[in-house]
């Protein structure tokens, strides 16, 4: 194994909390339209992973989120 390149694994990578997952873009449409039509004051994200759709939500719609 001698010259084989070591590269380090970052196991948060690899597991499902570490990756901002397609429907988590729709889930911030679906939110910032819904609170279009009727204002919102509170959303509860469980399970957020990277937190990336709780953070936009609160950007986008001055909601109080609880993540």
């Amino acid at each position: 194994m001698l010259g084989a390149e070591i590269v380090p694994v970052n196991r948060a990578t690899r597991t499902t909390g570490g990756h901002t997952w397609p429907a988590a873009r729709k889930l911030v449409e679906f939110v910032v339209a819904l609170n279009e039509r009727q204002s919102l004051s509170r959303v509860l994200e469980l399970g957020s992973g990277t937190g990336w759709a709780g953070l936009s939500i609160a950007l986008h719609t001055g909601c109080a989120v609880v993540m």
